[in-house]
């Protein structure tokens, strides 16, 4: 393996313990820049510890108010099929001077549901096509939503409605002189990153959208009476669609157009739109950011493994799946919950029962098997987790808040205080793909100061930091045979 340019040239000599592979070397301090106190006091050495790898299927994950919500299913060889399928609230947000009844003799020409994505997971050529469906009850304020959260859905909307991803559209934009500081404007052909899903046309209006638009012509139309007549939106894959899951962005577009005309100008359009995600701040004003008071929705994602090989017993968090049975490799993948067990704490206790030695530095490194990931972007970020022998994340007690004991970094945040470990991802190559992250504080910890009744059983490398409102299926196929900690210590004398 072609080591990154933080793992430094030593010269090593092997050993072999039972748990884990054991190389040290020493060496002259000044080659790796440790300051120490004397120098000729103590010897550089560095141990590798190569602990035993295996994949684990992570549960409940947070997909609540995300940044994005997915719909679709997608299958590999690998791991099987994943189905992603949406539950949103809806939102009274426009001014009430643009309901229809402000207008006499509106007619409804057609409702649209409007979804912008930036996220494509497969093929992007092929149409869409989703079931839209109501909730048989708002998402609770006070409720939790996950992953492997189920609500109950009410009468189908729309079946097998079809929705494109490669449309264009035409737009005016402002285009710099090369010449002179002068701009000038241009209307340019650019990808329209909207799904629109037709639910209903023309003589062919569902009887609960036709109830919601005969409710419109109030003029105090109210949140009140939108949930009395529409309780919220499901949009899961139809039964027999596969090969796409479609992100879609909740800063964005995100709501439910009705069209229609009035008998005074039958021939213009007018439109009113019931939005369920982060409404603009007027009704002409397209989202630039984040609502947080938009309406609730949640993404649930489920797995088939039946035809995924040994992976097809990871139905709970306590399986596991070793990395000789997959062929020297490990997954983790965001929004599913794959992640890599590393028992390399069995390998710290090694060092933790030396009395005579300093830690300087230690460093994760982890490989990325070189092209064995074609379907799914790479994560930019690993994080590390302490859990126990069930591959449960262990939690602490925070401010009367419990908090998963996630690993900290070496870095200081802004105010003051340790801040996750974050494995960043280097490309150096098609053949050289690896995360690094460097976690001394937390290998001193383990060996000087922890007590055996507080230290993990294992670490868990996942994508997903709980914390952060991220979703997505970005997956990496690491290299199980040569993820590493080196560990570097002085040797006192």
């Amino acid at each position: 393996m072609n080591w990154p340019a933080s793992a430094f040239r030593l010269t090593a000599t092997l050993c072999f313990s039972a748990a884990f592979l054991l190389t040290t070397s020493c060496d002259d301090p000044n080659d790796i820049r440790v300051l120490l106190p004397e120098e000729g006091s103590a010897t550089t050495d560095y141990s590798e510890f190569k602990a035993p790898v295996a994949t684990i299927l992570q549960d409940s994950l947070e997909t609540l108010k995300a940044d994005n919500f997915l719909v679709g299913r997608i299958s590999d060889a690998a791991l099987g099929t994943t189905t992603a399928r949406s539950f949103l609230n809806l939102q009274v947000n426009m001014p009430a001077d643009s309901l229809p009844a402000k207008f006499s003799g509106t007619v409804l020409d057609s409702t649209v549901m409007v979804m912008s994505f930036d996220q494509v997971y497969g093929s992007a050529t092929q149409a869409v096509r989703f079931d839209v469906s109501a909730l048989q009850q708002r998402l609770d304020d006070r409720s939790s939503y996950n992953a492997n959260t189920s609500v109950p859905v009410g009468q189908v909307i729309s079946a097998n409605v079809a929705g494109s991803l490669n449309r264009t559209r035409r737009e005016r934009q402002r285009i710099a002189s090369t010449v002179t500081t002068d701009t000038a404007t241009a209307v340019v052909t650019v990808q329209d990153r909207r799904v629109r899903l037709a639910l209903s046309r023309p003589g062919q209006t569902p009887a609960l959208l036709g109830g919601v638009f005969s409710s419109l012509q109030s003029e105090t139309f109210t949140q009140t009476q939108l949930d009395a007549l529409w309780k919220g939106i499901a949009v899961a894959p139809t039964s027999n669609f596969t090969g796409t899951v479609v992100g879609f962005n909740r800063a964005n577009d995100l709501r439910v157009v009705f069209y229609y005309h009035d008998a005074t100008t039958p021939k213009k359009w007018r439109s009113y739109s019931v939005y369920f995600g982060s409404p603009p701040r007027s009704a002409s004003e397209a989202a630039t950011s984040i609502n947080l008071n938009a309406p609730r929705y949640f993404t649930q994602i489920t797995s088939d493994l039946s035809a995924a090989g040994p992976f097809a017993r990871l139905t709970n968090g306590s399986a596991a799946v070793t990395s000789a049975e997959a062929g020297s490799i490990t997954y983790v993948q965001e929004g599913v919950g794959f992640g890599t067990r590393l028992d390399i704490p069995a390998g710290l206790k090694a060092l933790k029962d030396r009395k005579d030695i300093a830690i300087n530095r230690a460093e994760l490194i982890v490989p990325v098997k070189p092209f064995a990931n074609a379907l799914f972007p790479l994560p930019r970020r690993l994080y590390l987790y302490e859990a126990n022998a069930n591959n449960q994340v262990l939690q602490t007690l925070t401010n009367n808040f419990r908090t998963d004991r996630v690993v900290l970094g070496d870095s200081i945040g802004g105010q003051g205080q340790r801040v996750e470990a974050q494995a960043r991802f280097y490309d150096l190559g098609s053949n050289n793909k690896y995360y690094s992250v460097l976690i001394t504080n937390y290998v001193q910890n383990y060996i000087y100061t922890q007590t055996d009744a507080t230290r993990p059983a294992t670490l868990i490398l996942s994508p997903t930091l709980r914390t952060l409102p991220t979703l997505t299926l970005n997956r990496a196929v690491l290299d199980a045979d040569n993820i590493t900690l080196r560990v570097y210590y002085s040797k006192l004398r």
